[in-house]
């Protein structure tokens, strides 16, 4: 009788464990849902908390990484033109605040485009510990944020570009204007297709510190947008459709015209799309704010270049084109070596 006590015993913690896993993946995708009506509504949405300390202490470090060797090849630039010490500003005079990675180009190839060539780049761009790689890596291609990237894209997820976002400290140049992230994929020589960022933050982010400013999608376009799903448009029609009322950007006096400051805790994630608003202000505060910043479209972006001299035309991708699910196989496989 005291075996099959147990017995009962373990199979009802069983139970409760397989309870409580069906109730927590219930929420997460009832939290998911909820998210991606707000990223159509508003042309973002916020994931509080969807990065771990040891993830963002992975990104903080290769974020440091990505800056000092930006800064010593400027050093060694400078003092080879004869141009005396790197200047004071030169996050924002030569860089814009923006760190792309991968930095280097391996074997030719200017943009990577499959598992195999973006492993290589991105390697050969960030020399710090190999653990520390792989968190980041893992981060970047979990099942978890693939299946979000996908569900708010309606498809296949691929990676467009990586890049660090870095405002120094006490520097109220560091500010950037009002703009859409599509600005430089509309003239016709590209194919173009809708992407979304993710903006994570790497510190906690509040409007002294240059945080992000949103202008959601107009108000006037929600009963046109709840029109659109209704017809089943597809995702970028959405989108198109509800970020059509817009004003012109260079009319727009500052961050505070429409804009929503956006607080957040470090580990948060703002998603947002390429046609939406946004811009942040300049870091006033005594310490860097640091920005992770990958971003993902549901097929590659094609630019068309034309050779004027053999009059043969070139189609080559407009930044990364490499296919998430591609990626994610690989990188698990290496765990299994």
């Amino acid at each position: 009788m005291a075996g099959k006590r147990k017995s009962s015993a373990v199979a009802s913690k069983h139970g409760d464990t397989k309870n409580e896993g069906s109730t927590r993946l219930a929420k997460s995708r009832q939290k998911l849902v909820m998210a991606k009506e707000k990223f159509r509504q508003n042309g973002y949405c916020v994931l509080e908390g969807l990065l771990e300390e040891r993830q963002l202490e992975a990104l903080r470090r290769e974020c440091s990484e990505v800056v000092n060797t930006a800064y010593h090849r400027l050093q060694t630039q400078c003092a080879k033109n004869g141009a005396g010490p790197v200047p004071s500003d030169w996050v924002v005079r030569n860089h814009g605040c923006v760190f792309q990675v991968p930095l280097a180009e391996v074997g030719g190839v200017d943009y990577p485009s499959s598992s195999s060539e973006y492993r290589l780049a991105r390697t050969a761009a960030m020399q710090g510990k190999s653990v520390e790689r792989q968190v980041v890596l893992d981060t970047l291609f979990n099942g978890a944020l693939r299946d979000i990237m996908e569900y708010l894209l309606g498809g296949a997820a691929w990676l467009y570009n990586e890049q660090f976002i870095v405002k120094p400290p006490n520097c109220s140049r560091s500010e950037f204007k009002w703009h859409k992230d599509n600005t430089g994929c509309q003239d016709d020589s590209v194919d173009y297709r809708p992407y979304l960022s993710m903006w994570c933050a790497l510190d906690d982010m509040h409007e002294e510190n240059g945080t992000l400013y949103v202008r959601p999608y107009p108000l006037p376009m929600c009963a046109t947008l709840a029109t659109s799903v209704h017809l089943g448009l597809s995702e970028d029609s959405i989108h198109r459709v509800a970020s059509s009322g817009y004003p012109d950007p260079s009319t727009l006096n500052g961050a505070d015209d429409g804009g929503v400051p956006l607080t957040l805790n470090a580990g948060s994630v703002v998603i947002i799309s390429d046609r939406v608003l946004h811009c942040s202000t300049g870091n006033l505060s005594a310490a860097p704010r640091r920005v992770w910043m990958p971003q993902f479209s549901n097929g590659p972006l094609l630019r068309r270049k034309v050779d004027n001299a053999t009059k043969t035309t070139r189609i080559m991708p407009v930044a990364l084109a490499v296919p998430l699910r591609e990626l994610q196989s690989e990188f698990d496989l290496d765990h299994n070596q």
